[in-house]
């Protein structure tokens, strides 16, 4: 299954996380004038691992984010919201 994943950026609001922790079944977001309804799924373990590489791979900046830190970053992927 192919999965969209942007990380959270730094300088950003922690908000939207935070409310797709709350409330991980009402999720949306907008890309250009469509909005898609989500779910937030915080992954963890060797599905987070997978997903950061992916995410590294494709934006090596992001790599560096996580050596500047001592806490392990999110990966939140929000699949479309389907029925």
């Amino acid at each position: 299954m192919h999965r969209r994943c942007r990380p959270a950026r730094r300088g950003r609001s922690p908000s939207p996380v935070c409310a797709g922790r709350s409330h991980p079944d009402k999720g949306q977001v907008q890309m250009e004038d469509r909005k898609i309804d989500v779910i937030a799924e915080q992954l963890h373990g060797e599905q987070r691992e997978a997903a950061w590489l992916q995410i590294t791979l494709a934006a090596p900046r992001f790599a560096e984010y996580q050596v500047k830190t001592d806490r392990e970053l999110s990966v939140i992927p929000l699949p479309p919201r389907t029925g």
